[in-house]
């Protein structure tokens, strides 16, 4: 082994999580614990305010995807969340469903919510130039989040026998779905020319 090489994104500012774990790593190798690393990469980013730091997680939550382990890692807590939802509702009836008060489908309300927040939440980290290079993925975030709470809405005033209400919250979830699609994120071409809005945000 002659030595290690980081790949960071052209997102200088957004690979700064990946890139101090990677210096932690190179620097002990030994003593390294990637969950520490990322912890106090993250506050570093974020600052001290609980708020900011709780919406950064949950963006690097939803950016966080490892495929060289089985199962894959996507998402881990999202994915605890949107579990535990279908288990909830899976497990209770129609009848007395909608008036159930913290059961199990309420973490990815309350992350979805989150969510939501997070391109006016974001700009308010230390390190201002992590949000601005996120923009497009945190508005994405955003755009996706809402949907899904519009596609719940639907869920609940089915259970509610409220077909109407259920029509309009599907038809607004699909257009916050269409917004989704824009190209927000910048290339460049082989000659080094700048494509402004040239990618869709995944």
């Amino acid at each position: 082994l002659i030595g290690f090489t980081s790949n960071p994104m052209s997102q200088a500012y957004a690979s700064m999580p990946s890139l101090a774990n990677y210096a932690d790593y190179t620097w002990n190798g030994p003593a390294y614990n990637a969950n520490k690393s990322m912890d106090a990469a993250l506050w570093e980013l974020s600052g001290n305010d609980a708020s900011v730091h709780d919406a950064v997680l949950a963006f690097t939550d939803l950016n966080q995807y490892w495929p060289y382990r089985e199962p894959a890692v996507h998402s881990p807590q999202l994915n605890k969340d949107i579990t535990a939802f279908w288990a909830a509702r899976n497990a209770s009836s129609k009848a007395h469903y909608k008036y159930r008060k913290n059961d199990g489908t309420e973490a990815l309300r309350s992350r979805l919510e989150l969510l939501t927040t997070l391109p006016d939440v974001l700009p308010r980290m230390a390190m201002k130039g992590f949000a601005t290079d996120v923009t497009p993925w945190s508005t994405l975030a955003m755009q996706w989040a809402t949907a899904c709470q519009h596609l719940i809405a639907m869920l609940d005033a089915l259970d509610a026998g409220d077909k109407s209400t259920a029509d309009s919250e599907f038809k607004t979830a699909k257009t916050w779905i269409k917004k989704t699609k824009a190209k927000t994120v910048d290339d460049r071409n082989s000659d080094g020319e700048d494509l402004p809005n040239s990618i869709t945000p995944v």
